[in-house]
Formats: C-alpha cells, sequence, structure tokens
C-alpha cells in the first residue's frame, strides 16, 4: 500500500484550500461555528480558516479522528470545543 508522507498530504491539503473555502461559503458565513476534525487538519486549516473568515471553534484544540480506539478521546474533545 502506497502511503502519502505527512508533507506530501500538508501540500494536498493546502492546495485545494480554495476550492474548500469557495464550498464552505456556500453553506457557512461567519457566525457559523465549524469545528475541525483530525489533528493534521486542525493544524493546518484552522488558522487559514479564520483568516478568511470563518469561525473555527476549535481554538487550539485538536479533535483526534475517531477511528482505531480514537472513539473516546474524540467525544472528549468534541464536548471540549462544543462546551458540553
Amino acid at each position: 500500500m502506497n502511503r502519502l508522507q505527512d508533507r506530501e498530504k500538508q501540500a494536498i491539503i493546502l492546495y485545494d484550500f480554495p476550492l474548500l473555502v469557495a464550498e464552505l461559503w456556500k453553506y457557512a458565513g461567519p457566525d457559523t461555528g465549524i469545528v475541525l476534525v483530525k489533528a493534521n487538519v486542525c493544524r493546518l486549516l484552522e488558522p487559514k480558516l479564520q483568516e478568511a473568515g470563518f469561525n473555527v471553534l476549535n481554538r487550539g484544540t485538536m479533535i483526534p479522528f475517531p477511528s482505531t480506539g480514537q472513539q473516546s478521546k474524540f467525544r472528549a474533545a468534541v464536548g471540549q470545543v462544543l462546551g458540553m
């Protein structure tokens, strides 16, 4: 199986960032809260989405992808971000 290296993943995410922003503006505005999931997505996109005018609720909280035993960490992190 050919696995992408971290920098390759980041490059793909950042390359498609303008498409993501255009798509998000169709469904969300500056008052819509957005929650990012997956640590690398959180690190890469939180500041860029904030600069683009979106309301990212994570505020530095990394939410792990809910797989391979991460479900309880996912629920706890989402609860923290949503103030639950």
